[in-house]
């Protein structure tokens, strides 16, 4: 029989600090409830259609057919500073719906298919505040990136899988600031999309016993434009704007060891974020062929993941819990307040499992958090 999994996974993300900017694209915890129970470590032994996310070497591990339901319900607000005339002020609370819906099924003794969808990443935040006339203003920035990861994996001699996913990424990206009152003129409206079909993602898997497993994995680099039919930038009206992000490359590797009774696990990932330097938002209008153009400068460092966690496990039910250090990525001279600040956070997560029969059911929970305070020599170093 195939396998069906449901989890119900809640990130909390509260951040605080002075000053920040976006601290990497990905968001550290997510899929599915019984990974993110463990600190989100899966790479090394993942056997379900989340493999595609995690790495698509476990795909190997199917036995017949499996399908996956997640639902995350990120939690989050950030205290910052989004302008001059808001200064250390908290956003919005934001409820973001993170989600992963999958299925794989195994078509050969040696092969097995799947497909997964879900957002990989994301920034954003919004804030209410006066400016320095009493103007009420709304202030926001959205942006996640969606992935539609079909693949496969082979099973090879010697215990080993190969696994291989094409990620075709959708990015979406909103940009307001204007007066809360009927009828106030926008600094900012801007409403921007785009796709990317060349994205890839390649892992290999390790199971030389039931007490031991390992894997690696390697996600590659995409570019990927967006643009608008219109848009206002800087208080003005554009007939057309483009711009481009990166999501940078990453290489990951876990192991997981097992007893009858418990499981510990452990990944480590390297991600390759100064690939993200500078991006160009570039503006046209009455029909003219050269753009107006802005630098918006990033200079991100690379940064290390670490997660862990253990389970526990009795009669159907499996209780875990699990921890995360996410290092320090964006620069400090260059700041906003729609992300993660220029410092390292950490996590701390929980869940519960129950198998009942050819059903998994799970439920997890992660609190993260991160302070800094940026300052005025922090700014001045910037180019």
């Amino acid at each position: 029989m195939g396998k069906l999994r449901f989890s119900l996974a809640i990130l909390s993300l509260f951040l605080v600090s002075g000053p920040s900017w976006a601290g990497g694209y990905d968001t550290p915890i997510l899929y599915s409830a019984r990974h993110m129970g463990m600190g989100g470590a899966a790479i090394g032994y993942v056997n379900d259609p989340s493999a595609l996310f995690h790495n698509p070497a476990g795909l190997g591990n199917i036995k017949s057919g499996s399908v996956i339901g997640n639902f995350s319900p990120l939690i989050g607000q950030i205290q910052a500073s989004p302008s001059y005339d808001s200064q250390n002020a908290k956003s919005d609370t934001v409820l973001a719906p993170f989600f992963l819906g999958g299925a794989a099924y195994r078509v050969h003794d040696l092969a097995v298919i799947g497909l997964a969808v879900y957002p990989v990443a994301s920034s954003g935040a919004a804030f209410k505040y006066e400016n320095s006339v009493d103007l009420l203003l709304e202030d926001s920035t959205k942006l996640v990136f969606i992935e539609a990861a079909p693949g496969f994996a082979i099973n090879l001699p010697a215990n080993f899988s190969l696994g291989v996913a094409w990620r075709l990424t959708l990015i979406q990206f909103q940009r307001q600031q204007r007066g809360i009152t009927e009828g106030s003129k926008a600094v900012y409206d801007m409403d921007m999309s785009g796709t990317n079909y060349m994205g890839y993602k390649v892992g290999l898997q390790w199971d030389p016993s039931p007490m031991f497993s390992a894997g690696i994995v390697y996600r590659g680099r995409t570019d990927t434009e967006i643009s608008a039919d219109s848009s206002v930038f800087a208080s003005q009206e554009w007939e057309k704007t483009t711009m481009g992000f990166t999501l940078p490359s990453k290489l990951g590797a876990g192991i997981r060891v097992n007893s009858s009774v418990a499981s510990i696990a452990l990944d480590v990932e390297y991600g390759f974020n100064s690939q993200n330097d500078s991006s160009t938002i570039s503006l046209w209008r009455d029909g003219g062929d050269d753009p107006a153009e802005f630098m918006s400068h990033y200079h991100w460092t690379d940064s290390l993941t670490a997660r862990t966690g253990a389970e526990y496990r009795w009669d159907f039910l499996q209780f875990r819990a699990g921890y995360i250090y996410d290092s320090k990525t964006s620069n400090a001279s260059y700041p906003t307040a729609f992300g993660t600040p220029p410092v390292a956070t950490q996590s701390v997560t929980a869940g519960l499992g129950a198998s009942l029969g050819a059903f998994d059911v799970s439920l997890a929970w992660a609190y993260r958090f991160g302070s800094v305070a940026v300052t005025k020599e922090d700014l001045e170093g910037g180019e």
